[in-house]
This record gives C-alpha cells, structure tokens and sequence, in this order.
C-alpha cells in the first residue's frame, strides 16, 4: 500500500515521514497554492526536492536500509 502525506507544512514533519518511509507527500514546505497558469508553469519545469536536488537523484547520506 502506498501512503500519501498531505499538510507537511515544516521540515521537521518531513524528516518525520521520510523516517517513516512515507511514500508521498504533499503541502506548504513544497508549494502554496497557485493559479492555473502559475501551475502549468511548474508542470513544465524539473522536479525537485526540498534540498535542490533533482528529484531520483540519490542522497549524499547514508540510507536508513543500509
């Protein structure tokens, strides 16, 4: 089953569900709301992740399985 966080608003809640292994997540600390055309917009750019980096890319830090 996958597991969708909505309302992460800090990064302490994210750190939280990512310790969890939460699969997705959604809220403030990522993006407010925007109008339709703000949001065709970050359609059309990359993914990112809260660190800046492109998001698939792999984490300096060590994995929780490892």
């Amino acid at each position: 089953m996958k597991v969708t966080a909505e309302g992460v608003e800090t990064r302490a809640q994210l750190a939280f569900l990512r310790r969890r292994g939460c699969d997705l997540l959604q809220g403030y600390l990522f993006s407010r709301p925007v109008p339709a055309d703000q949001f065709e917009e970050l359609l059309a750019q990359p993914p990112t992740a809260i660190s800046g980096r492109p998001i698939g890319q792999p984490s300096p830090r060590r994995s929780l399985t490892a």
